[in-house]
């Protein structure tokens, strides 16, 4: 799906380096190093692109996105050692903006909870539509050894989900949403379940 690896930076004041990726949780830090990373021409067909709203760190948001809607996202990276992949001067206008950069970074969503006692909110609306779905295929499986398919295949209301999706995102640039986790595979209950 991506691969990634190391950078150096060329800095004639500080002192040149080589920066491997942390690898850390999305939560604490960048896990890698952004301007290393390549995707599939799927994974911005499926998922998006960055999104400009963050000014400073779009990168940052993009990868959360991806942690929160991708089951395994970090395993289906490769981690390229060797050469640097990319090389950079430091300094400039990437240090003249990094407090900028960290007050964006505090507005990216990533999916795990924060403090105990938080509310958990679940957005959208729910109808008989479990054609096609995990849940129903396991019930067909443990009644007859095969699974269900269902006639009533979820549909989407585009207009709907994006009024949802907007109050969502304004949710967000207020700084009233800690974590978010979108419902797919596995529905809420494994939702519910990363996001603890």
């Amino acid at each position: 799906m991506f691969t990634h690896g190391d950078i150096m930076f060329i800095d004639n004041v500080y002192g040149s380096n080589i920066r491997e990726p942390l690898l850390c949780n999305i939560a604490e830090a960048m896990p890698y190093n952004h301007p290393t990373m390549f995707f599939r021409k799927q994974v911005y067909d499926k998922y998006g692109l960055f999104d400009t709203a963050y000014k400073y760190a779009m990168d940052y948001e993009f990868v959360c996105r991806l942690e929160k809607m991708i089951h395994n996202f970090r395993d289906r990276g490769k981690y390229l050692t060797g050469e640097p992949i990319s090389v950079q001067l430091s300094g400039g206008e990437s240090w003249l903006n990094e407090a900028g950069g960290i007050e964006d970074v505090k507005k990216a969503v990533s999916l795990d909870a924060k403090i105990p006692g938080d509310f958990v909110y679940v957005l959208g609306q729910n109808s008989k539509e479990l054609g096609g779905s995990e849940y129903f295929g396991m019930m067909g499986e443990n009644s007859r050894d095969e699974k269900f398919i269902g006639n009533n295949v979820p549909k989407v209301d585009f207009e709907r989900n994006k009024k949802l999706y907007e109050s969502f995102s304004k949710a967000v640039d207020q700084e009233i949403v800690a974590s978010a986790q979108s419902v797919h595979r596995g529905g809420l209950g494994v939702a519910l379940a990363k996001t603890a």
